[in-house]
């Protein structure tokens, strides 16, 4: 491989492995679109961390295919919900 690296290893992913995932977890879009180039289609990526409403659009523009938010469950109320039931068998 004289001249030539394997795509995954500027993302620290061994040459002999293809992943179907990269993930970016808490970066700036800045890097993220980077990181996105450096896959070039190779992998399907993923922009996790510091995503809300606020921040969606600016990451969706750099060309991830996917997006995880945890603001959406962060807020959310948990709900115990208990099912006793007797059976007359």
């Amino acid at each position: 491989m004289s001249g030539s690296r394997c795509w995954c290893a500027g993302l620290g992913v061994p040459e002999r492995s293809s992943p179907e995932r990269a993930s970016a977890d808490g970066v700036d879009t800045s890097v993220l679109k980077q990181a996105v180039e450096l896959v070039g289609g190779r992998a399907k990526t993923e922009a996790s961390g510091n995503v809300t409403l606020e921040t969606c659009a600016a990451i969706a523009a750099s060309g991830c295919d996917y997006i995880s938010s945890g603001a959406l469950t962060h807020s959310v109320t948990a709900l115990d919900i208990s099912f006793n039931v007797e059976l007359d068998l």
